[in-house]
């Protein structure tokens, strides 16, 4: 049950909430404090709400269920399969879609995952991230990201893990996004190779040949004249590879 203290807290901010009243069933109490979550600004809180709400959100999350990444079995190594909400998720980080502010979305009780997020990380989160944009002093650019700090038991709990980091050589190639032409989004540096200084070669994306090499598209492939690199990207950018698909039909009805 949601404590009557958080909600009063979060109206007691505002002289124009004065007159929003809490109400009786528990439902509705929750659509309350999510709401004045939603919609709060970035400002400090007081160490007292935030036991109280790391305390709420904790149970409500173990409640709702706990998935462990251990207890699932991996497709392939180290890929996994999984649909369910982001938030029950036990694993290394998780990756927010967010917008060029990174301080959430402020729509009360949408059902966006940015919404999510913030909702069930709880109010300090959009204060981290407003500060991260403060000193940063401009939008974050498409194909780029954060890391946020982690949990009060030190673990992480969001970010992206894989900006701004090589490819292995004889490992299998991550996926291509569309943004596989910018060098700080997922995987998208060349493996390169180890030089005599200590430092590697080739601190690039993939060329758009290969690109359609790993994944398995003709080299040969004819795309419209006046084609430009970013748009022949988007366009193959997490499609699946052909040949992955024709493996895929060989075994259709195969036991």
């Amino acid at each position: 049950m949601i404590s009557k203290k958080l909600i009063e807290y979060l109206l007691n901010e505002n002289p124009e909430y004065s007159r929003i009243t809490i109400p009786e069933y528990e439902q509705e109490q929750f659509q309350l404090y999510r709401s004045l979550v939603n919609i709060r600004p970035a400002m400090p809180v007081s160490p007292d709400y935030i036991d109280t709400e790391n305390k709420f959100l904790k149970d409500l999350t173990l409640k709702k269920g706990i998935t462990d990444i251990a207890d699932l079995q991996p497709v392939e190594d180290n890929i996994y399969l999984w649909q369910g909400d982001i938030t029950t998720l036990k694993c290394g980080a998780i990756v927010n879609a967010g917008n060029s502010g990174l301080t959430g979305c402020y729509q009360p009780c949408h059902n966006c995952i940015d919404n999510c997020i913030h909702t069930f990380a709880g109010v300090g989160l959009r204060l981290e991230c407003a500060e991260i944009m403060r000193k940063q002093g401009h939008d974050e650019p498409t194909g780029q990201a954060k890391i946020t700090s982690a949990k009060e038991d030190g673990t992480r709990i969001k970010g992206f893990h894989n900006t701004f980091k090589r490819m292995v050589w004889n490992q299998p190639c991550p996926a291509r996004t569309t943004y596989c032409g910018s060098i700080s989004s997922h995987n998208n540096v060349h493996p390169g190779y180890l030089q005599e200084d200590g430092t590697y070669s080739d601190p690039r994306v993939l060329t758009l040949l290969e690109t359609f090499i790993v994944s398995s598209i003709p080299e040969d492939i004819d795309f419209p004249e006046g084609s430009t690199d970013t748009f022949i990207r988007t366009i193959i950018g997490e499609a699946i590879p052909p040949r992955l698909m024709e493996r895929i039909i060989e075994l259709i009805g195969v036991e």
